[in-house]
């Protein structure tokens, strides 16, 4: 069983009084040059992009080993919510944090694609691992598991 691979870490649901924002941090993408509103629109059972660009929340504590991450996730026309898997960040000039280094699983109205980020000399760069085509509708509610097994 996947129970007994996995040891319980974190769980939380992003529903009112759910949840404490002062685990998370915001991260941008590097070459998103304005700095961003860090704040999310807390719905009764959701929460909501406030950018009109790709920003996150990273939770603040490292995890190693094993992991089971689920989320219950809608997205609006063509935007793609995602889980982010970030193994480095940095502070930009303006003290905001920046990736350097992530995978991000990104659910849109096509499927679902694997994002690599790495960032070399100022610049990014993105290369596609995975991806699996299918259709998924706008505003419908969708469950996501994703698993991670050490060898």
């Amino acid at each position: 069983m996947l129970e007994d691979i996995v040891q319980t870490i974190y769980s939380c649901k992003f529903s009112k009084n759910n949840w404490d924002i002062n685990e998370w941090t915001y991260v941008k993408r590097p070459d998103v040059k304005q700095d961003l509103n860090e704040c999310w629109v807390q719905g009764e059972n959701y929460i909501e992009n406030n950018n009109p660009t790709h920003t996150s929340m990273i939770y603040k504590k490292k995890f190693k080993g094993n992991l089971i991450i689920s989320s219950t996730i809608s997205f609006l026309d063509r935007m793609a919510p995602s889980i982010v898997l970030a193994s480095e960040f940095a502070t930009n000039q303006n003290e905001k944090m920046e990736y350097r280094k992530n995978f991000a699983i990104v659910l849109f109205d096509r499927g679902i694609n694997v994002w690599r980020h790495v960032y070399k000399n100022g610049d990014s760069y993105w290369t596609k691992v995975a991806f699996w085509n299918f259709r998924l509708v706008h505003c419908k509610i969708y469950n996501f598991v994703f698993f991670h097994k050490l060898m």
